[in-house]
């Protein structure tokens, strides 16, 4: 009722915030003066109109009141009702879900016998502490909003009733702090930004840069960091590399290098506590090999022999036992590593040139007869046309076109004078070696090899520098002895072994000195030291290996390893040259007599590696100059397009050779398995494959184990905000700015209220009657 009196429509009079207001306000002093004044007029209005002092009173009151009331109204008298208006504003919270978050170096509440994973421990402290996240705490007048980041930033479920998550493995394949950070002052929009809230163990490659650490100030927010793991030293043994051919003959000892990265690096981990298999992905429970890593180093070399033909998958794995109890592996899904293998069955075709019968020619050639895992064609070039050239296939002079050169995997040349190749001749080794993948090996002789060949075509094959100014080392009786270099375990080469020993021996020791060898003098950049001759006398390089284009040329600076046979028969002998010429051949596995072929430079490139894509049209070649492959993704429905180009400058692109070879490249951006298909008219059959090429993604999440909890610190600090332990997030809430708001009083006006026309409707009137009654008017 007085509401309605008062004439208002959305306060109300009982409202505790209500008060009396004023449009124009008076002071206290200026009140007083008006009633004064206005009662000092009523009294000398009346001082002598009536007949008795009450009356007198009563009238000027009337009066008084009238005029005082008139003065009020005039002055806009207002029911006024105090209120704040809360803004919207909200808090961002990033959560780490990179993988990363894998590493068991955190605590459970309550603690745990074992460390757990980052996020295992993260998830379990919001459960317990799920209550901070509520409507009257962080909540409280807050807009609350999830986000999960790796590479990229995205929402996620907020924290479910009692604390449960319903978050997606942590797996991302990096961690994009600083952009992270900028996505989430991008997301929060228009809304007053309170403060973001970053739970992550800080390890991140993107460092945090200070402009964005300004955004967040400028925003008038602060970064609130919350550090995750670090409960435990964590400790990584990962496999970072793996080495193995795209193929490789059946029942060959196929080399397979593994590396693998300690950290944190200044953590000893023993050689004997680790452990190196290779098993059959098809029967898991099958060694084909194991080792322990070489002493000293993070480095391992195992051989797998496989009898079987087509591909072949295969598994490296890496088994830490660590003898101290204290010590635990906190990541183990980089303990292992899978490697596809094609294997071909046929022997590898060998092509052996010599110059004169001399001792090393006897019994290599019978070797090259007899291994059932070699055909081989020898030829004598000192033999008159009577003699039976030896070998498996026969041979009747050196190739003189494409075509007969193709078949060889590996070309022996010994002590041949170089004035025996002609101009196409030496074209044909070249390219059989440089763009077929074929192994060149060159055996020192005491006439032309190597110093004649100093000045001629095929110098550049050599890994000497200067092939024309070797010199003989001539020894004593005793002779020099052979030395294994490291780099040969890497291509499973000069694996000597004794059958009648329990555990055979890697090098004999015994063996007889060379008595002759070359000193090859200074060696090429490209050049690598597999072997070398030691004694009093000497220590040169012996079997120096380098890589020539898409093959492999060796130099061996001896011509008298039919010396070991001695007292010994073939065994150290034939492991020599069998293991020399299967690695030799290994390159040339990959390529096949097909009339076109295509290929990649790389079978397991990295993300973002660059692949060159290579097709080569055999026989006449076609008259287009570019083609076009596909590059399939096996995993998913996804198909790349690639326009290859015929590369002018290669000997095989101008028809001289009756081949065409065209290349493009290709950047493997995204993680996967792909094929390379190549179809068209000038295809035989509908189309060309070759694969799979395994994308690996980067590993940088496995990079560093440790937290950087400094680096959090750091930033949080920057902002004015503040590092929150994961078992105490109350402090966030204490911590947090508390929600802006802005007046909107409410003001209802009175003096055109119904009481107000009462008012000044009663008080005259009551004074009229008054005035009636004393008949004064």
């Amino acid at each position: 009722m007085i509401d309605r009196l008062l004439g208002i429509e959305e306060a109300m009079w009982s409202d505790p915030r209500a008060a009396l207001s004023w449009r124009t306000d008076l002071p206290a002093w200026g009140w007083i003066l008006v009633v004064l004044v206005a009662a000092a007029f009523a009294v000398w209005t009346y001082r002598r109109l009536t007949p008795s002092p009450v009356w007198m009173v009563t009238l000027s009151t009337l009066r008084a009141l009238l005029m005082v009331v008139l003065i009020a109204l005039m002055l806009g008298p207002l029911l006024l009702v105090e209120r704040d208006v809360i803004e919207e504003a909200c808090v961002v919270l990033l959560v780490d879900r990179s993988a990363s978050m894998q590493i068991a170096d955190a605590a459970l509440p309550d603690a745990a016998a074992l460390p757990v994973s980052r996020d295992v421990a993260l998830q379990a402290w919001l459960k317990r502490q799920s209550d901070v996240f509520a409507a009257d705490a962080l909540g409280n007048n807050r807009r609350l909003i999830w986000l999960g980041f790796d590479s990229g930033t995205y929402e996620i479920k907020p924290l479910e009733a009692g604390g449960s998550v319903a978050w997606l493995p942590a797996d991302g394949r990096a961690t994009a702090l600083r952009e992270a950070l900028e996505d989430a002052l991008q997301r929060s929009g228009g809304q007053h930004l309170l403060g973001i809230v970053l739970f992550s163990d800080g390890r991140s490659p993107q460092p945090i840069n200070p402009s964005t650490l300004e955004r967040i100030i400028h925003r008038g927010a602060a970064l609130y960091t919350v550090p995750v793991g670090g409960a435990v030293n964590p400790l990584d043994v990962a496999i970072t590399r793996v080495e193995v051919p795209d193929k490789a003959f059946v029942n060959d000892e196929v080399p397979v290098t593994v590396w693998m990265t300690t950290e944190p690096s200044d953590t000893e981990v023993k050689a004997e506590e680790i452990r190196i298999r290779v098993v059959d992905v098809q029967r898991p429970d099958k060694v084909l090999a194991e080792a322990f890593p070489e002493a000293g180093a993070a480095l391992a070399h195992l051989q797998v022999r496989w009898p079987e033909v087509g591909p072949a998958t295969w598994r490296i794995e890496v088994d830490y036992q660590p003898k101290q109890a204290t010590l635990h592996e906190a990541v183990t899904s980089n303990n292992h590593h899978t490697v596809h293998i094609d294997f071909i069955d046929r022997p590898v075709r060998v092509l052996y040139i010599e110059s004169l019968p001399r001792w090393e020619y006897r019994y290599l050639k019978n070797l090259l007869v007899r291994e059932k895992s070699i055909d081989s064609s020898v030829l004598l070039l000192s033999s008159d046309l009577s003699f039976a050239q030896e070998g498996d296939r026969a041979i009747l002079g050196l190739p003189s076109n494409r075509r007969e050169m193709e078949p060889y995997d590996v070309i022996l040349v010994g002590d041949v004078d170089p004035a025996t190749f002609g101009n196409d001749q030496w074209k044909l080794i070249r390219d059989q070696v440089s763009v077929f993948g074929a192994g060149l090996m060159w055996i020192a002789g005491g006439r032309h090899n190597p110093s004649a060949y100093g000045g001629s075509p095929l110098e550049a094959m050599f890994p000497l520098r200067e092939a024309g100014r070797v010199r003989p080392v001539v020894t004593n009786d005793v002779g020099l002895a052979v030395k294994r270099a490291e780099a040969a375990a890497a291509l499973s080469i000069l694996r000597l072994r004794d059958a009648q020993q329990p555990n055979g021996v890697a090098w004999p020791s015994a063996l007889p000195g060379l008595r002759w060898v070359q000193d090859p003098g200074p060696l090429k950049p490209a050049a690598e030291i597999l072997a070398r001759a030691s004694g009093k006398t000497a220590d040169v390089p012996l079997l120096v290996s380098m890589r020539y284009g898409a093959g492999q040329v060796l130099f061996l600076g001896t011509d008298e390893t039919w010396r070991w046979r001695y007292g010994r028969g073939e065994i150290f002998f034939e492991q020599f040259w069998t293991q020399l010429i299967q690695m030799l051949g290994r390159g040339r596995a990959a390529y096949d007599d097909s009339p076109v072929r295509v290929w990649a430079s790389h079978r397991m490139p990295r993300v973002g590696a660059t692949v060159l894509v290579s097709a080569l049209y055999r026989e006449q070649g076609i008259a287009e100059q570019t083609v076009k492959v596909t590059v399939r993704r096996i995993d998913v429905d996804q198909t790349i397009a690639l326009l290859l180009t015929e590369v002018s400058s290669h000997p095989l692109s101008a028809g001289k050779m009756g081949a065409t070879l065209y290349q493009t490249t290709w950047r493997a951006s995204e993680p996967g398995r792909y094929v390379i298909e190549l179809s068209g008219p000038s295809v035989p059959g509908e189309s060309v494959t070759w694969g799979p090429i395994e994308v690996q993604p980067e590993n940088t999440e496995w990079g560093e184990v440790r937290p950087d909890h400094a680096n959090l610190e750091r930033a949080a600090t920057a902002t004015g905000g503040r590092s929150v332990a994961l078992s105490n997030l109350a402090a966030l809430s204490r911590s947090m700015p508390q929600t802006p708001s802005s007046p909107d009083d409410l003001r209802e006006p009175l003096w055109d209220s119904p009481l107000a026309f009462v008012v000044v409707l009663l008080l005259p009137t009551l004074e009229w009657a008054g005035r009636k009654w004393l008949k004064l008017a």
